[in-house]
């Protein structure tokens, strides 16, 4: 397996994020900006892969970080 490089993600129309690579196994999260109306995600690399999908933004689960109260 080889890495993935220049992967672009497209978050909202003024939400457009990169990373240089990733390697084999490597995972990473990106976030919207809080003003992002966000409903589909697209990612591109320079291996030509392209994916397209519905957002789906994670379950708030009491006692998480994030969760409130």
């Amino acid at each position: 397996m080889n890495q993935l490089t220049g992967i672009t993600v497209v978050l909202g129309k003024n939400d457009t994020q990169h990373l240089s690579f990733l390697d084999p196994g490597q995972t990473y999260f990106f976030s919207p900006k809080p003003d992002t109306n966000i409903t589909t995600v697209k990612i591109s690399t320079n291996e030509g892969i392209v994916v397209q999908g519905d957002y789906r933004s994670p379950t708030k689960v009491l006692g998480l970080p994030g969760s409130g109260r």
